[in-house]
C-alpha cells in the first residue's frame, strides 16, 4: 500500500527539499492518499488543528491535475458558492439550517454523481455539521445504502474527512473501506474508536490552529 503522509512529513518535506515547487509536493502527496489500492470509501480522521483542510486542498489539486473532477462539499464551500453549488446545498446559513443544509448537500451530491459521464471523486467534509446524534447515524446509513445498491458509474471513490464515530462504525466492516489518522495515532479505526478522549481546552485549540495555519499558509494559498 502507498504511503500515506501526515502533515508533519508534509512541512518536513517541503523543509527538505526547497527546490521542489509546491506543486510537486502536492502531486506526490496527493497521489499517496487518491491510491488506495481500490477503495471506494476512504476515511481520514484527525485532532483539530491537525491540517485535514489542507490535506483536502492537496486532494483537489491532485485531482485537478489528473483530469479527475472533484466533487468537493464542506464548510468553506458553504459559504463561497458558485452557481453549481447554490443547486447542491440550496441554502445559505443565514436562512436555513445548519442540519438541512447537510442533508441537502449529501442527497443532491450523489444524485448528481449519478448523472454524471466523467470519472470523480466526492469529498464530505464534515458531512455531519448541524446534525443530532440520530440524524448523524441516519445520514451515515442513507449514504452507505445509496452507494452500496447503486454505485454510479463514473465515481472512482468518496472521502470523508471527519470527527464523527458513527460514519466510521458505519463503514468500517466494508471491504472497501479505508482509514487514516493524519496525526498517525491511531493505525486503524478500531484503534480510533477506542481512544481515550482527552478534554482539549479552547486556549489550546486556538495556539495549535495559529500555529499549524503559519506552517500550512503556502499550500492553502494554492490556486
Amino acid at each position: 500500500m502507498a504511503r500515506q503522509y501526515s502533515l508533519p512529513d508534509l512541512i518536513n518535506y517541503q523543509k527538505l527539499n526547497p527546490a521542489s515547487s509546491l506543486r510537486k509536493i502536492v502531486d506526490i502527496i496527493g497521489a499517496d492518499y487518491l491510491n488506495t489500492q481500490g477503495a471506494k470509501y476512504l476515511f481520514i480522521t484527525g485532532d483539530n488543528a491537525s491540517g485535514k483542510s489542507v490535506v483536502r486542498k492537496i486532494l483537489q489539486t491532485c485531482c485537478n491535475g489528473r483530469k479527475i473532477e472533484c466533487l468537493d462539499f464542506s464548510q468553506e464551500g458553504r459559504l463561497l458558492q458558485d452557481n453549481d453549488k447554490v443547486m447542491i446545498y440550496q441554502g445559505e446559513e443565514r436562512n436555513t439550517s445548519t442540519g438541512n443544509i447537510s442533508c441537502n448537500s449529501v442527497v443532491n451530491s450523489l444524485n448528481k454523481s449519478a448523472t454524471m459521464r466523467k470519472p470523480h471523486v466526492i469529498i464530505f467534509d464534515e458531512p455531519e455539521i448541524g446534525l443530532g446524534e440520530e440524524a448523524r447515524l441516519g445520514l451515515a446509513q442513507y449514504i452507505k445504502f445509496k452507494l452500496e445498491n447503486d454505485w454510479p458509474d463514473f465515481l472512482l471513490g468518496v472521502i470523508f474527512i471527519t470527527h464523527e464515530r458513527k460514519f466510521v462504525e458505519e463503514f468500517k466492516d466494508l471491504k472497501d473501506f479505508k482509514f487514516f489518522n493524519i496525526n498517525k495515532k491511531y493505525p486503524t479505526a478500531e484503534d480510533w474508536l477506542a481512544r481515550k478522549i482527552e478534554p482539549i481546552s479552547p486556549e489550546q485549540i486556538r495556539a495549535l490552529g495559529d500555529a499549524r495555519f503559519k506552517e500550512l499558509l503556502p499550500f492553502l494559498n494554492m490556486g
